[in-house]
């Protein structure tokens, strides 16, 4: 069972912005491309916020996401990486979204953060949040919405 997903902290300021970071996963033969952006938080030195955006070259994210976490953290020993997965709309049959990731132990567990079900307990926080990080991140389907029409 993986642990409980940490609270989404405020980005700070840009470190790593890699519009092509490039990666390559274990057991497959071709590597893959994603939009790579880094945080620093302002509530802890020891936490970064990372946010890999698929791009539709190679192996997806998703597909991938043990080995990026295990870079990530790899690149940042001494930092709690939270890391954020990012689809766009023509990546993700035509939805663009944002979950949080969590991998313990190889295992990846996903929570979605945006757009998130008025049902979901999490969800004013969660769009609450998005106020704030989406339009600094570009999020582009979350930036052509009116605020508070998530």
């Amino acid at each position: 069972m993986n642990p409980p997903f940490p609270n989404l902290p405020p980005p700070g300021d840009l470190i790593v912005d890699e519009p092509f970071w490039q990666y390559q996963p274990l057991y497959v033969t071709s590597g893959g491309a994603a939009h790579l952006r880094i945080w620093a938080t302002p509530a802890s030195r020891k936490q970064l916020l990372a946010m890999v955006t698929e791009l539709g070259l190679g192996p997806s994210i998703t597909n991938s996401i043990e080995h990026i976490w295990r870079v990530l953290a790899g690149q940042h020993p001494e930092s709690e990486i939270i890391l954020l997965e990012h689809y766009l709309a023509a990546e993700s049959l035509g939805e663009e979204h944002l979950d949080q990731v969590v991998v313990h132990q190889g295992t990846p567990d996903w929570r979605r953060i945006w757009p998130t079900s008025p049902i979901n307990a999490n969800a004013a926080a969660f769009n609450r949040w998005m106020t704030s990080f989406g339009p600094l991140a570009g999020i582009p389907a979350f930036q052509a919405k009116p605020s508070g029409g998530h």
